[in-house]
């Protein structure tokens, strides 16, 4: 009876996981038959995002995964948001088939849509145009430009794909990595700069060699320094830049990596945002805003930086 009942529990148990399986390898051949493109992200070397008051575009760097912003702006572009909008793009399905055929677009909102993605590749152009909300919400309205077929895909890839240009921009100010830096000048508006030297791996003041600098006090600041991102971007600057704190910054602060030299400019807060600063990077031609916490534990005197 025991025997029995065992070699039950083992069939039960192999047609539970048979149909688990069988019912995965549905569902993913279900998906698969709903991908709305074919195109490997690697392929794509521009992209446009389009809507009625702007036109983001994006070109690759050649030979380099890196890219760039060529409109409405010259700027690097985030490299990771970049690759999730692709990989979003290459992996969309579709929910339901709403029409066979395109002729009523006003009626889904795509006879001028709000967006417009467009990739160009290997393949040529891919396009796809998003319209209204469907009435039952969670869902869009789509269509792609390889046929006239009336799509909904999902509100979530509609906003994975809806970047603006500040999603889609560098936020960072400066790009030497923390790891490489061997100089760090920090300057106090009124004071004599501090000159800090690497040397075998410590910190020294370049004033004085012999005043051994705490490793881990300088390297919390470039860290802070390099990964400090920009939570606004002003337009190319026309004012004063004393209006900012920025013609005789508060403070200034210097990273050089032995090949390039970065410099951020720090001004005043804006006003009604005092976790704010502004701050410009020294011959950029832009104003950004960036969270005060990269001066929270700036010393204020050489003292604070020894062992």
């Amino acid at each position: 009876f025991l025997i029995i009942s065992a070699r039950l529990v083992l069939m039960l148990a192999c047609f539970y996981f048979y149909e688990i399986y069988s019912e995965r390898t549905k569902r993913s051949q279900d998906s698969s038959r709903r991908v709305l493109f074919s195109f490997q992200p690697s392929e794509i070397t521009k992209i446009s995002l389009i809507r009625p008051s702007e036109t983001v575009i994006l070109k690759k760097q050649r030979g380099s995964n890196k890219w760039n912003i060529h409109t409405p702006i010259h700027a690097r572009a985030d490299t990771m948001a970049v690759t999730r909008l692709l990989e979003t793009m290459a992996n969309l399905t579709f929910e339901r088939i709403i029409a066979e055929s395109c002729e009523k677009l006003s009626q889904f909102g795509l006879d001028n849509p709000a967006l417009q993605v467009e990739f160009l590749g290997g393949k040529g152009n891919i396009r796809l145009i998003i319209g209204n909300e469907t009435p039952l919400k969670g869902s869009v309205y789509a269509k792609a430009s390889s046929d006239c077929k009336i799509y909904t895909i999902s509100l979530a890839d509609e906003y994975a794909l809806d970047k603006t240009l500040f999603d889609l921009r560098d936020k960072r100010l400066v790009t030497v990595s923390p790891y490489n830096v061997i100089r760090l000048i920090i300057q106090w508006k009124g004071k004599p700069p501090w000159v800090l030297c690497k040397n075998d791996g410590k910190w020294y003041l370049e004033s004085l060699r012999k005043t051994k600098l705490s490793s881990d006090k300088v390297e919390s600041i470039i860290k802070r320094i390099t990964w400090a991102k920009a939570t606004s971007f002003k337009k190319p600057i026309m004012e004063n830049l004393s209006t900012y704190g920025l013609e005789n910054p508060e403070i200034s602060l210097t990273v050089f990596d032995g090949h390039r030299r970065e410099t951020i400019l720090l001004g005043l807060s804006p006003k009604g945002s005092p976790d704010l600063l502004y701050a410009m990077v020294k011959g950029a031609s832009e104003i950004a805003t960036i969270k005060n916490w990269l001066i929270l534990e700036l010393p204020r005197s050489v003292e604070d930086l020894k062992e």
